[in-house]
């Protein structure tokens, strides 16, 4: 029996850049016939993309994993090879997704998908980094591996949220690209794709977006031969199929404490995550969580959470001082999280206890 390779798409970038945002614009274009897979990596413990993703009309035809407390490729790319193998045997898709976590690194995930053992599986297309432009006013940003990493792993290149551009962000994401190598790279600038905002404001934009997907990568010719050293504990997909049949996942099963949450927390060096998942019986008051966000005095890079409150379910994205919101069909639970950079210095754990007390005040 020949088996088709299954179209897959990288879709990359750092934190907070709208990878999730994206992806769920591009489903509401996936053609009602076809079944697609998408494999979301979280660098937090709990987990939070896929529930904004399978939403509504959405869901059908979709078949979302999650996996969540670090980087896929990391312990010898093993998390992403069974997680993989899951997908493509469960749900026998058309088209899959990853997602990769912001943190992680995308060049390992292309040289497995590149190997000798995916080949007759994994039709490796198009790899999308999002980046925005504003990020590269920030130091921490243009010299971060992981940041230049990301964008040299592309074939193309979305500058999302431009529409907040200026004449100088634009000009200097062009000098950046050419300062790494990236000249040569397709770029498309994002004027109308907004996160607050679920209406798609530009076909012609998410039309050359899927367009580019469809292509075939043109990084995997370099990668092949990487990827034969670089990937020593590669398994070969039929080497896991013995798990396709188990409800299983790769996040460890949560335990609620008696107050009714729990809490994990993680931290590899560099950056730290700290997460709540709520019992869903728990609601919060939608304006007191507002003014506790707004009021965080945690040094973090990012925050996001969905929050089942008196008013309906709440989606809060925070990075950079830009607070989007939205609103959304359903949740399973309430959970929040932060991730912050790497630091165990006392007044950075006292606002972690603090913000939890605070979050525990908002319940109603």
């Amino acid at each position: 029996m020949i088996v088709k390779p299954v179209n897959t798409n990288i879709i990359t970038g750092f934190l907070g850049v709208g990878k999730t945002s994206l992806i769920k614009q591009l489903l509401a274009t996936k053609p009602a016939n076809e079944t697609w897979a998408i494999l979301i990596n979280e660098f937090g413990e709990i987990g939070l993309d896929a529930q904004l993703l399978n939403q509504g009309k959405q869901a059908s035809k979709l078949v979302i994993k999650e996996v969540a407390g670090g980087c896929l490729c990391c312990a010898g790319g093993l998390p992403i090879q069974v997680a993989i193998n899951q997908l493509l045997a469960k749900a026998k898709p058309d088209r899959l997704i990853i997602e990769p976590t912001g943190l992680g690194h995308t060049d390992q995930i292309i040289k497995l998908l590149a190997s000798e053992h995916y080949q007759q599986v994994i039709g490796l297309n198009t790899c999308l980094c999002l980046v925005d432009a504003r990020k590269l006013a920030k130091p921490e940003y243009r010299s971060h591996p992981l940041f230049i990493k990301q964008l040299q792993c592309a074939d193309m290149i979305l500058a999302n949220k431009s529409a907040s551009y200026s004449p100088e962000d634009w000009t200097a994401l062009q000098d950046f690209l050419v300062q790494i190598g990236c000249a040569e790279r397709v770029l498309i600038k994002d004027d109308a794709l907004t996160e607050d905002s679920l209406v798609l404001h530009s076909n012609e934009l998410i039309a050359r977006v899927i367009q580019g997907l469809q292509r075939p990568t043109t990084l995997r010719h370099q990668l092949k031969s990487q990827s034969q050293s670089g990937l020593s504990l590669v398994t070969k997909p039929a080497a896991h199929l013995g798990l396709f049949d188990a409800e299983e996942t790769l996040t460890a099963e949560l335990a609620f404490n008696p107050l009714g949450f729990c809490k994990k927390q993680q931290d590899n060096g560099e950056y730290m995550s700290c997460g709540w998942v709520f019992e869903p019986t728990q609601v919060f008051d939608f304006d007191q969580l507002l003014s506790l966000i707004h009021g965080i005095k945690l040094d973090f890079v990012r925050l996001k959470a969905v929050m089942i409150t008196l008013d309906g379910i709440a989606c809060f994205n925070l990075i950079d001082g830009e607070l989007s919101i939205q609103e959304q069909e359903d949740a399973l639970d309430s959970r929040l999280e932060v991730i912050a950079m790497s630091n165990t210095n006392q007044p950075n754990q006292d606002a972690i206890e603090t913000l939890q007390t605070s979050l525990l005040s908002c319940r109603v």
